[in-house]
């Protein structure tokens, strides 16, 4: 599946809990369903460093799947990540 970082919504967001002993990072990314328009949804990052570039290269890495208690495949929410489809070309 192709997911989409989109110039003007790639920021990443510092999120804290109410008493702010807890902080944590997510960028939102973009997901082609086969649909007309991406559906939106938000990547978990450990540091705000990580975020991803703009672009449109991107998929779900084979870790952000996961088998459930009934067999089902379903994706993995506390694990989901996203890598480069292809190597950048220079």
């Amino acid at each position: 599946m192709k997911v989409a970082i989109i110039d003007g919504h790639h920021q990443p967001e510092v999120k804290q809990n109410k008493d702010q002993t807890r902080t944590w990072y997510e960028q939102k990314a973009f997901i082609d369903l086969g649909g007309a328009f991406p559906v939106q949804f938000k990547i978990s990052l450990n540091n705000i460093t990580e975020a991803f570039p703009v672009g449109d290269d991107y998929e779900l890495t084979p870790e952000s799947y996961k088998v459930n208690q009934y067999d089902n495949l379903e994706i993995d929410r506390w694990n989901l990540k996203i890598r480069r489809r292809h190597a950048p070309t220079f």
